[in-house]
């Protein structure tokens, strides 16, 4: 798996792409009627999107977000969600400028720590040779 940073927009194409992953926040009265079959309280759910009708957006569900904030992750387990029970519609995309910013740190990071163990030095000030490689 890919490791970076996500973002969710709002999605301005007709449908999704297929198998592109989408959050749907649900309206009140959906969060509400749905409880027999995502849980009590559940504000979003996100997963692979499976195509629509007119009427129902169908997805293979990875996890659903609670009120409170908490998640619970699924396996994909399909689920039809009425257009009307919608209250947004968000794709997840990787964020480059995130994904570059947090890789930068991570380089920054390993060449600081590299650095801190090749030129160490004791508490007089000389300088302690790194340890023998094998």
């Amino acid at each position: 798996m890919l490791m970076g940073c996500y973002e969710t927009v709002p999605i301005t194409a007709a449908a999704p792409r297929a198998g592109g992953e989408v959050e749907v926040r649900l309206t009140d009265r959906a969060s509400n009627a749905m409880t027999q079959l995502v849980g009590d309280r559940v504000a979003a759910v996100r997963g692979h999107y499976a195509g629509a009708s007119a009427d129902t957006i169908r997805l293979n569900v990875l996890g659903v977000t609670r009120r409170d904030g908490r998640e619970d992750f699924w396996k994909g387990e399909p689920l039809g969600i009425a257009r009307a029970d919608i209250a947004t519609l968000s794709e997840r995309k990787l964020s480059r400028p995130r994904t570059v910013g947090v890789v930068a740190l991570a380089v920054v990071g390993a060449t600081l720590v590299k650095l801190g163990l090749d030129g160490r030095t004791n508490t007089t000030g000389t300088r302690i040779p790194p340890p023998p490689t094998k």
